[in-house]
């Protein structure tokens, strides 16, 4: 007979899979799914109890909405650059009239915002079934931010 070399390496190279493949076979468990539960765990668990609900439940799916979240985020940004160049820049010396408008406009935008952000934050609150998740709280204390930043 001849020795080949698989014959030789085998146990050597895997000791670990037959000692585990004893070990469950001696207690009793399950041998061909290797790091599986045994089943003898699963007897103990209940599944059909009423009430109980898998881990991922799959819900209705959210939209996001693109150009609420573009305005939210680009909003802001633009009236930053808006009321800092008019602040920064000769026609905050040259015609304080206009920088004055561009201001109180800005200011309102902050205002109006903020005003539609609390409506809807109280519609929430109501639980009124007509109220949809909005980003009015993030855009009205970013602009916020943004006009007292600037000035």
């Amino acid at each position: 007979q001849a020795i080949f070399a698989r014959d030789v390496l085998l146990p050597i190279i895997h000791p670990v899979s037959e000692y585990t493949t004893r070990m469950y076979t001696s207690n009793g468990f399950q041998t061909d799914s290797y790091g599986a539960v045994p089943e003898v765990f699963l007897g103990s668990l209940d599944m059909s109890a009423k009430g109980s609900a898998p881990a991922f439940l799959r819900g209705p799916r959210r939209r996001l909405n693109a150009l609420p979240l573009f305005i939210a985020l680009f909003g802001p940004w633009a009236l930053f650059c808006i009321v800092f160049a008019v602040m920064t820049l000769s026609v905050h010396y040259e015609q304080p009239y206009l920088t004055y408008l561009i201001m109180a406009l800005g200011f309102f935008v902050v205002v109006g915002t903020g005003i539609a952000a609390f409506q809807a934050k109280r519609r929430k609150l109501a639980k009124d079934l007509g109220h949809e998740p909005s980003w009015l709280m993030f855009m009205f204390l970013a602009t916020l931010l943004a006009w007292s930043a600037a000035f």
